[in-house]
């Protein structure tokens, strides 16, 4: 994991945020505001210079994974769609200014479906 985080983080420094989208799946996200969390239902694609960052839910390895590539080539469904609303465009102001710090966190654990529950 480690060479993928540094290859993340040399995509993430190459060039100022050049885009940013998000992508659903449903017709709506969770949104916490007294948190300011949101749960978005597919991923999130930050382009640069030297490729993609995106965090993605990965129906074939049924989790989300951080990787460098894009949304559609993760996913891999025809159901997805971009996101808009007041609250991106806000975020959208990012695209053109540079990433100064960068920090991955990770959970990995071994997830056994039991089928046979009643």
């Amino acid at each position: 994991m480690i060479e993928k985080k540094d290859e993340l983080k040399r995509i993430l420094f190459s060039s100022p945020l050049m885009e940013l989208n998000f992508y659903q799946v449903n017709d709506s996200f969770f949104e916490f505001q007294e948190d300011g969390y949101w749960i978005i239902d597919t991923g999130i694609e930050l382009k640069f210079r030297d490729g993609i960052v995106s965090a993605v839910w990965s129906t074939e390895l049924e989790s989300y994974v951080i990787t460098d590539n894009s949304v559609k080539d993760i996913y891999r469904q025809n159901n997805l769609f971009e996101l808009e609303n007041e609250n991106i465009l806000n975020l959208k102001k990012f695209v053109g200014l540079n990433i100064i710090d960068s920090n991955f966190k990770m959970l990995e654990f071994e997830y056994v479906a039991d089928y046979t529950i009643n």
